[in-house]
């Protein structure tokens, strides 16, 4: 944050980017089990699991909003082999938010700073594709 001309990316927590905001986010393993956190799903008394997961969907806003002009969220299907849902929390987000993916089409042409030049394969789920020429 004190040198805004180095290029580089900071690895962050949720509870760490409070107060902070960057051009771009990237809010990996948005899976249930991950966030909220496998751990709410077991609190037996019903209230404390419910404040526990609001305040996970409040961490999950709070990772959202520190974007200042682009948000990517991943959802891994499969996590050590295994099949995975995406996170509760995902399905919460309104538009505008997941607008853009929305006008992604089959066909589109893409570019990537390392895999360059692609095309849109697939889309399916709000997932798409991408065939890059060099792979």
């Amino acid at each position: 944050q004190k040198n805004k001309e180095v290029n580089g990316v900071i690895f962050t927590t949720m509870h760490s980017a409070k107060g902070l905001e960057f051009d771009n986010v990237y809010i990996i393993g948005v899976n249930d089990g991950t966030i909220p956190h496998e751990k709410s799903y077991d609190i037996e008394d019903e209230e404390k699991a419910d404040e526990q997961i609001e305040e996970e969907r409040r961490l999950m806003y709070v990772a959202i909003t520190r974007a200042k002009d682009r948000l990517c969220i991943s959802c891994p299907q499969n996590k050590y082999g295994k099949k995975v849902s995406k996170s509760r929390f995902i399905d919460e987000i309104e538009e505008p938010l997941n607008s853009e993916l929305k006008q992604v089409k089959v066909g589109n042409k893409v570019y990537h700073k390392t895999f360059k030049e692609g095309k849109v394969i697939e889309k399916k789920n709000n997932m798409i594709t991408v065939k890059f020429k060099n792979s």
